[in-house]
């Protein structure tokens, strides 16, 4: 089960919700340079890391790296726990 997780920009101080993990009928990786998101369908078998994105960084699918929507910083970190789960 993927989970939502709430965000916050330690530049700007945007807050936004970020989807993460594994549901029933996709996975989402992101990349662990840019945050850089890229979903793809669910299969028994899934890998950690997806590829490499165009910055040169590596799609995971556990990274903390969240790249905020309205100024781009990297200097973001996770505001709460999981918000919700999603499938």
């Amino acid at each position: 089960m993927g989970k939502i997780r709430k965000y916050i920009c330690q530049d700007c101080g945007n807050t936004w919700e970020r989807m993460e993990g594994i549901g029933m009928l996709s996975i989402i990786y992101h990349c662990d340079k840019c945050g850089d998101q890229k979903m793809v369908e669910a299969t028994s078998d899934y890998k950690e890391e997806l590829g490499n994105c165009q910055c040169g960084g590596t799609y995971k699918l556990e990274t903390m790296a969240a790249k905020c929507p309205e100024c781009n910083s990297m200097n973001t970190s996770p505001e709460d726990d999981v918000v919700a789960l999603w499938d």
